[in-house]
Order: C-alpha cells, then structure tokens, then sequence
C-alpha cells in the first residue's frame, strides 16, 4: 500500500464505495459527484474500492496562510512546502485551486506544510462559490463583463471602482472579495460607486457617491460584498462578512 501522499483521515469520517477508472493511490485527491474525496487505500483501475468523502483530514500543503474557518482547495499543479514541486497541494488560494476540499479546522502558518480541514464542510459565514469563475483582480475598474464573477482583491489598499448603474444590465451581480491576510493598518479594501449612484442595505443608508472601506484595521481575510444592480442609482447588498463603512 502507497503511504500517505496527498490527503489522509484525521478522524472517522464518511466513505462510500467507488470504481475509477484509472487507480488511485492512497489519499490521493480526487472529485467525485461535485464533491471533494480521497482514496482510503489504494484502488485498482476499474477496481471497487473506498473512498472518504467527509470527517476530519490533513493534506499537504502549499506556502500559504489561513485562519479557522477559510475555505481551502486543491491546486492540482502546487507545490507543497515538504513535497514535490507542481506535484499538487491544498491552497487557501481559491483562484489557483481545482477542487474544493473543504474548510480549514487548525490555523495554517506559511511554514506548515499540512492544511487541516473538514472535508466538505461549508462556513456559511465564507461562501466558497463553488460553482463560479474565480480571478484575482488587479484592475480596479468593473463592467457587465465581471458580472458573476467572484473576484479575489489581493493588493493591499485597493479601490474597487464599479460601473455606472445606468450602463449595466439591471440585475448584474458582483462579488468582490477581501483576499489578504490579516493586517493591521488604516486603509483596507475600497469599493467606490460611480458619482451617480449608492449603496443599500444591510445597515447602509443609500447616499449616491460614497464609497464603502473594509478597513484594515478590523478586516479578516475572506470579509466580501455581493452586490446587485437594482436600478435607480442604487447597488442593493445582498451579502456581507466583516465592518464595510459607507463614507459620510
């Protein structure tokens, strides 16, 4: 039997029976039925064989950091910190990762090298967005083209400028992400609104041309807007995580 490679049970957890069509080494990474798994042992092409799919797990890890609770993923091409370089590796990074795996049970430092997670576990608190297009965006500047999209900020004390509502369809959706690792400081994320239009809901009065902060000071990495075209100058806040101040 191959010893641990990839991923490996932490504690008892689900399994269910499956047949691959090539083998699978023990704890090797894999996606089954839209969710995350890993061989138990290793199983021989077109070979019956278990495969765990929930419960407490560990796998190697690339040189990336996360708290309790964020999601984590598995970049089919990583490299993991004690492993083989583009050998594959679980990332809190979701723009590089291929499968989702789960979300993180312990605190992963740079220097780890393993990542433990709850398999297949959501934090409803950080949505993974599992089905959608994830970019790390370093524009700045948004149009009816990043409807949709889930777009990871990963420069620190960017400003995020949104289209004029009246140029977009109404309805379109953006998700705007806080991807850095917790800091200090006094500027943190910026989304600013065209001139003409405002922010509604959660807590937010609409007021047209001012801008939302996710500041530094008080941002955890995974603090997100999704927003909304409503109409009349307004993107309504479907959803939020973490403190986002309207300027005054």
């Amino acid at each position: 039997m191959t010893m641990f490679t990839e991923a490996q049970n932490l504690a008892q957890g689900a399994v269910i029976d499956h047949t691959p069509a090539a083998a699978l080494e023990a704890g090797q990474v894999i996606k089954v039925g839209g969710r995350a798994a890993f061989a138990v042992t290793d199983i021989a092409a077109n070979v019956l064989g278990a495969i765990q799919v929930a419960g407490n797990a560990k796998a190697q890890a690339g040189a990336v950091v996360g708290n309790v609770g964020d999601n984590l993923y598995w970049d089919e091409n990583g490299s993991s910190v004690n492993g083989t370089a583009s050998a594959g590796c679980a990332t809190t990074n979701a723009v590089a990762g291929d499968i989702w795996l789960g979300t993180l049970t312990k605190a992963l430092a740079a220097t780890d090298g393993e990542a433990e997670f709850a398999l297949n576990v959501v934090n409803p608190e950080q949505p993974a967005w599992i089905n959608r297009y994830h970019i790390a965006d370093t524009t700045g500047t948004m149009d009816n083209t990043d409807g949709g999209i889930v777009h990871h900020i990963q420069t620190a004390d960017q400003t995020i400028t949104l289209p004029e509502i009246a140029t977009v369809y109404i309805g379109l959706e953006l998700i705007l992400i806080n991807d850095l690792a917790d800091a200090a400081g006094s500027v943190g994320l910026i989304v600013a609104p065209h001139a003409n239009d405002g922010f509604n809901g959660f807590g937010i009065t609409h007021a047209v041309n001012k801008s939302l902060t996710n500041t530094a000071a008080t941002s955890k990495r995974g603090d997100y807007l999704r927003l909304q075209a409503t109409g009349d100058t307004m993107w309504q806040v479907i959803e939020k995580r973490g403190t986002w101040l309207r300027a005054t």
